[in-house]
């Protein structure tokens, strides 16, 4: 049983030791910044009022959702193939969808459907490394693009390039880097900034919330306790002064850490980016819509925050103890809870980019590690199956209204237009106009590819 739970005491203990590595005025630390990340920002031309450039929003489906009974439904199969639900015809001739996505499925001219992705990884750890980084390996984890995007392509005026929502993924005793949470390989300094949720999440996080209100907190993202302005500004001017004493004394090779101070003070004084974590300016009506749970105010804080420069926000879809990985009760999960959270957030998220002009510039992505097997097992679940799945796709320059590959008759493997995993980054990638055969030098000096033996999925453009 897939079963994700908050980061563990080695994780707190190696959070506490690179904050107190960072500045010591109380600013980066606890942001999940390092210098390197600001540096990183600056040098591509991060400032503040620069035009908004491409961003990608993922909706990860942790656990794997079973594609026969979301997006690539089979009604003229056998029982065990056909489930029990229904399907939706689509505004999109012959593009239809199961019968829980009723707002999806109106909404089908935006989004795209990959029916025929697949790999040769059944297992949890080794399928979210293989997905999210193109490779996998349990000695040496690989980075989560947004973490590369971070590197490569730094933020966008002072939002964090990248973040995750509403917490990292950690599996009995995986930790975050083995599940390509995080930067992995490519060091700390690009690690995500993964913001408080207020209150924490719960096991059943998203169920036992269903009703409540949930808003998302970084800590001392503002000014730190009893500093006034006044006080700020001084310590501010105290420390410009060290900068230039130690350019001085250092040379140019300390210019580096000076801007990245600077950008400290800036990030902390933004209201820009307190205001992207802040729900309060959003109506009732709209946060309704998204769903008032973890993946329907985190997929509306996503928005909030590529709206503010962000690069890469991924939602991970949690709660119900188990997510997608539905090896018992499947349609059960899938009519009562899984599918109307997913159907209320991802539609609400595609309709609001796309009122507000983001659409275009914004890559929308919706998957997990794999899907579920064609047959039943236990009580009314399906297993892991790597083998054939689909992934929607939307925004970014993807022409919706339209199917690339097809899954065989019981959904078990590709039919048309086969699309190996590592080809998602590639195209993933591409929106940010980095080659899919470009490397990055990994911690060890070694040079490692963006997405092994991975192709642009050109169809989606066309």
């Amino acid at each position: 049983m897939f079963n994700v739970y908050t980061r563990g005491v080695g994780d707190r203990r190696r959070n506490a030791h690179m904050r107190r590595a960072l500045l010591q005025v109380g600013l980066l630390g606890p942001l999940g910044l390092s210098l390197a990340q600001v540096r990183a920002t600056a040098a591509a031309g991060g400032d503040p009022g620069a035009r908004r450039e491409t961003s990608c929003i993922l909706l990860w489906l942790t656990g794997g959702p079973s594609h026969l009974d979301t997006f690539d439904p089979k009604p003229d199969g056998p029982a065990e193939i056909r489930g029990e639900f229904g399907v939706l015809n689509t505004p999109v001739a012959g593009m239809r969808v199961s019968e829980p996505f009723p707002k999806l499925a109106r909404l089908a001219p935006h989004y795209a459907l990959l029916r025929s992705v697949h790999h040769t990884q059944p297992d949890h750890v080794l399928a979210h490394q293989h997905v999210l980084c193109g490779q996998a390996s349990l000695d040496a984890p690989y980075p989560h693009p947004g973490a590369v995007i971070s590197r490569l392509r730094g933020g966008v005026a002072l939002a964090p390039p990248f973040v995750v929502l509403p917490r990292l993924l950690t599996l009995t005793t995986f930790g975050t880097s083995q599940l390509g949470q995080d930067a992995g390989a490519m060091g700390r300094a690009f690690d995500p900034l993964v913001p408080e949720s207020v209150p924490p999440v719960a096991e059943k996080g998203v169920e036992a919330l269903q009703q409540g209100e949930i808003l998302y907190r970084v800590r001392d993202l503002g000014m730190p306790p009893g500093v006034e302005e006044a006080r700020f500004r001084r310590r501010k001017e105290l420390l410009a002064c060290a900068d230039r004493g130690a350019d001085a004394q250092l040379g140019p090779g300390a210019a580096g850490a000076t801007a990245a101070r600077r950008k400290a003070f800036e990030l902390i004084a933004s209201p820009q980016v307190r205001a992207a974590f802040d729900l309060s300016g959003e109506s009732a009506a709209l946060r309704d819509r998204y769903g008032r749970n973890y993946v329907g105010l985190g997929s509306l804080v996503a928005r909030r925050l590529v709206e503010a420069g962000s690069r890469f926000v991924t939602v991970n879809f949690q709660g119900f103890t188990s997510g997608w990985d539905t090896h018992n009760d499947n349609f059960h999960a899938i009519r009562d809870r899984l599918g109307p959270t997913l159907d209320a957030a991802l539609s609400s998220l595609l309709l609001d980019l796309h009122d507000r002009g983001l659409l275009d510039t914004t890559l929308v992505l919706c998957l997990g590690e794999f899907g579920r097997g064609p047959g039943l097992e236990g009580a009314a679940g399906r297993g892991h199956w790597p083998h054939c799945f689909t992934v929607l796709a939307a925004g970014g320059g993807v022409r919706g209204g339209q199917v690339i590959g097809a899954s065989d008759a019981y959904g078990q493997y590709p039919a048309e237009r086969p699309i190996p995993s590592p080809d998602l980054l590639a195209t993933l990638y591409n929106r940010f106009g980095l080659a899919p055969d470009a490397t990055y030098t990994a911690r060890d000096g070694r040079p490692q590819p963006l997405a092994p033996g991975g192709e642009v999925i050109r169809e989606l453009f066309a």
